[in-house]
């Protein structure tokens, strides 16, 4: 196992990093070997393209570039609107997919949750299914929305349906 000590250069363990000129702050080191000393020997470090540990069954990565890439895939516009993957392994096999927020940034928040990465399709739909959400948020107010719950989530799931049947892919 890699033993990794990385102090950010906005954190420095040892005192002020203004005033320490032995910038002991700056230091990375994994294995005892300085990051430098790593990429100037080729040595590599890569992310991680599968899901590991209790997530490892769910055929869809835990990715945000790749949530970014089946939303694009699929043609689901999610500019202005922050996505986040809760990595809580408790929810798995739940039945919990994911919800929306609109109380962050411009467009509001996703979460995604383990389940909506058992399939590309099932991914697809989430992320599809939480933006209406967003949107009714936007269109009707949240008080609304959240107080006629059944009924916005009934025309999510409608339009989840429609979009899908209309663009030839699979809803179920």
């Amino acid at each position: 196992m890699i033993n990794i000590n990385y102090y950010p250069p906005y954190v420095n363990p040892v005192g002020d990093r203004k005033n320490d000129k032995s910038m002991k702050w700056k230091e990375k080191h994994v294995d005892g070997r300085s990051i430098n000393d790593i990429i100037n020997n080729n040595n590599v470090m890569y992310r991680k393209t599968n899901n590991t540990g209790a997530f490892k069954d769910l055929s869809e990565p835990m990715q945000l570039r790749h949530v970014k890439f089946v939303a694009e895939k699929y043609g689901i516009d999610l500019e202005g609107i922050d996505i986040r993957i809760e990595r809580d392994e408790t929810l798995i096999g739940m039945g919990i997919f994911g919800s929306a927020n609109p109380k962050y940034l411009k467009k509001g928040r996703i979460h995604l949750f383990p389940d909506a990465f058992q399939s590309e399709d099932e991914l697809a739909k989430t992320i599809f299914h939480e933006k209406v959400h967003i949107e009714q948020f936007y269109n009707y107010g949240y008080d609304t929305v959240v107080n006629d719950r059944k009924k916005y989530e009934n025309e999510a799931r409608e339009l989840e349906k429609s979009y899908f049947k209309y663009k030839g892919w699979s809803s179920k």
